[in-house]
């Protein structure tokens, strides 16, 4: 007899509401994700900031790791160097695009 999830693939079952919760909580998505719903052209074109996400946010972490003060501004600082060498590249017509 096919499992749960099996079903759920070849369409025979649909999950309601509070397994769709617990399935997009595991993956760490949306339900709207999971549904095949597209973000909204509003929230597409919002930027995110990451310089400003990095001076803000003492809860930021590194695949798992929390950053603290010291590693967020360690970040903030190499990302800055990088962006300054790109654009002078830039300017001297060298990217590396």
């Amino acid at each position: 007899m096919p499992n749960t999830s099996a079903k759920y693939e070849k369409s025979k079952r649909e999950p309601d509401y509070v397994t769709l919760k617990k399935i997009a909580d595991y993956f760490d998505v949306s339900v709207d994700y999971i549904l095949g719903h597209k973000v909204s052209n509003i929230e597409a074109e919002e930027k995110f900031d990451l310089k400003e996400f990095l001076e803000k946010n003492e809860t930021a972490h590194w695949g798992g790791v929390p950053l603290n003060d010291e590693l967020r501004e360690y970040f903030s600082d190499l990302l800055e160097t990088v962006i300054k060498r790109e654009e002078a590249k830039k300017n001297q017509g060298q990217t590396l695009d």
